[in-house]
C-alpha cells in the first residue's frame, strides 16, 4: 500500500481535506474558467449577441462535461471504495473500461453535433439574435469532443492516485491558455465567435498534455490496459457517476429552462443579463463541487475500509467549508454587484441595471447550495447512488421547473432571480426530511464538536 493510501486510512483529517482542498477547488474552477474566458472576452468584444451565442451554448457543453464526470467521479469513486478494500486490480480494470467509454461517446457526441448542429441550436433557443454565432460557436467548440471528455475523466483519475495539485495545473493551465488565445484571435486578429470557439477546443488538449506527466514520471499506480469488458463494472461506474452527471446536467437544464423563460418575459437582454449570471454562478458551483470532490478520496477508501468515524469528520469539513463560502459569495453578490457585471459588459445602460439586480436576488442561492452539493456528493462517495441519484433530480430539475414557472407568472423578472434560492432551500429541507442518510449527516454537522 502506498504512502498516500495509508495517509488516507489513518492520517489527520484536517491536513488530509485541505491536501485536496485545493487542488480540487482549483481544478473545478479551472473547468468553470473555460467557459468564463469566452464569455468574458466575447462579451466585451461582441456584445449582446456574443453574450447569448455562449450562453445558448453552455447546456450543450454541460452534456460533455457531465459524461466525463459521470466516468471520472463515478469511476475514481469505485477505483477508492476497491482500493479501501485491497483490491488493486479492479481499480485498474476500472480505470480502463472508464476511458474507453469516454473515447466512443465522445465520438458519438461530435458526430451527431456535426450531422444535426441547425436542430441543436434552434431547440437549445437559438433566435435570428443569435443563430448564426451559436452555431458558429459550438461548430467549432465540438470537434475536441473527445479530449473534454478525457481532460476530465483523466484528471479524476489521476487525483485519486496521488496527484491532486498536476491535476489542478493542468486544468488551470488550460484555461490561461483558453483566455489567452481567446484574447488574441478576438481582438488583434479579428477573428470573432470563431477564434473564441478555436481557443476553447484547443484548450483541453493542453490539459491532456499536461496530465500525462503522471505516468510519464512514472508515480502512477494506474496502467493504461486493453479493457475486458465487464457490465457489472461498467453498471458500478455509471450508476456511482449518475449524481455528479445530473448535477452537472442540472446546471444545463437550469440554463435552458431559464432562457426560454426569459426571452418570453424580457426578451433578448434577459438571455443577455442572465448569461452574465449564470457564468457568476458556475464559479461558485465549481468551488462547491471542488469542495465536494476534495473529501471523496477521503470518505470513499475509508468506507471501503469500514473506518466510519473518519468518514464523518471529513464529510462535516466539506459541509462547514461551504456553508461559509456560501455567506461570502452572497455578500459579494449583495454589495458589488455592478463590478460583477461589468466585468462582461461595456454596456452602463439597461444591461447592467438588469444584470446588477439579477445578481443581488440570485447569489443568495449560494448559502445553501454549497451544502447540498458537499452532502450529494459524500452520499455519493459511499457508493450510495440511488439517493443521490434522487437527491440530484430533486434540486436539479424537478424543483427548478416547478418553482421557475410559478415565480416567473407571479413576480417577473425578480421571481426568476430569485428562483435558485427557493429551489436550494426547499431542496434542503426536503433532502432533510426524506432521506436518513442526509439526516444523519447534518445532525453530525450540528451536534458533534470533533
Amino acid at each position: 500500500m502506498l504512502a498516500t493510501d495509508k495517509e488516507i486510512l489513518g492520517g489527520d483529517i484536517k491536513k488530509l481535506y485541505m491536501t485536496y482542498l485545493v487542488p480540487s477547488v482549483g481544478g473545478m474552477l479551472g473547468n468553470a474558467l473555460y467557459i468564463l474566458g469566452d464569455t468574458i472576452v466575447v462579451g466585451r468584444a461582441l456584445g449582446g449577441p456574443g453574450l447569448a451565442a455562449v450562453n445558448i451554448s453552455i447546456p450543450m457543453i454541460k452534456i460533455v462535461n457531465s459524461i466525463g464526470l459521470v466516468l471520472g467521479v463515478g469511476g475514481a469513486t469505485a477505483l477508492s471504495v476497491s482500493r479501501g478494500r485491497g483490491n488493486y486490480e479492479k481499480g485498474n480494470e476500472i480505470f480502463n473500461i472508464s476511458l474507453f467509454l469516454g473515447v466512443v461517446l465522445g465520438i458519438l457526441v461530435t458526430i451527431w453535433n456535426m450531422v444535426d448542429i441547425d436542430n441543436i441550436v434552434y431547440a437549445l433557443g437559438g433566435t435570428d439574435y443569435s443563430f448564426q454565432m451559436t452555431k458558429v460557436y459550438l461548430q467549432v467548440i465540438m470537434t475536441t469532443t473527445v479530449f473534454k471528455i478525457l481532460s476530465l475523466a483523466l484528471g479524476l483519475f489521476i487525483r485519486n492516485d496521488g496527484s491532486p495539485n498536476l491535476v489542478m495545473v493542468a486544468s488551470l493551465s488550460s484555461s490561461i491558455f483558453n483566455i489567452v488565445l481567446d484574447y488574441i484571435l478576438i481582438f488583434p486578429l479579428k477573428m470573432g465567435i470563431f477564434g473564441g470557439a478555436v481557443a476553447t477546443a484547443l484548450s483541453p488538449i493542453v490539459s491532456l498534455a499536461i496530465l500525462s506527466l503522471h505516468f510519464i514520471r512514472g508515480k502512477n499506480q494506474l496502467k493504461f490496459q486493453m479493457p475486458r469488458f465487464d457490465f457489472t463494472t461498467i453498471k458500478r461506474v455509471v450508476l456511482n457517476g449518475i449524481p455528479s452527471a445530473l448535477i452537472e446536467l442540472s446546471a444545463g437544464v437550469v440554463i435552458y429552462i431559464f432562457n426560454l423563460i426569459l426571452l418570453r418575459v424580457s426578451g433578448d437582454i434577459g438571455i443577455s443579463a442572465y448569461s452574465i449570471i449564470a457564468n457568476l454562478s458556475l464559479v461558485g458551483n465549481s468551488i462547491f463541487n471542488g469542495m465536494g470532490q476534495a473529501i471523496q478520496p477521503i470518505v470513499s477508501m475509508n468506507y471501503g475500509a469500514e473506518k466510519m468515524d473518519r468518514v464523518y469528520k471529513a464529510m462535516k469539513l466539506g459541509v462547514i467549508t461551504s456553508f461559509i463560502m456560501g455567506i461570502v459569495f452572497y455578500l459579494l453578490g449583495l454589495f458589488f454587484p455592478e463590478f460583477l457585471a461589468s466585468l462582461f459588459t461595456t454596456d452602463t445602460g439597461e444591461l447592467l441595471k438588469i444584470t446588477s439586480n439579477g445578481i443581488k436576488l440570485y447569489f443568495t442561492s449560494f448559502i445553501f447550495m454549497g451544502m447540498n452539493i458537499v452532502l450529494t456528493s459524500y452520499i455519493q462517495s459511499m457508493e450510495e447512488y440511488r439517493i443521490s441519484t434522487a437527491i440530484s433530480l430533486i434540486r436539479g430539475s424537478l424543483l427548478v421547473v416547478l418553482v421557475l414557472l410559478i415565480m416567473a407568472k407571479l413576480y417577473g423578472l425578480n421571481g426568476i432571480w430569485l428562483t435558485m434560492s427557493i429551489v436550494e432551500l426547499l431542496s434542503f429541507i426536503l433532502c432533510y426530511v426524506l432521506f436518513k442518510d442526509f439526516k444523519k449527516a447534518v445532525k453530525y454537522v450540528m451536534v458533534r464538536s470533533n
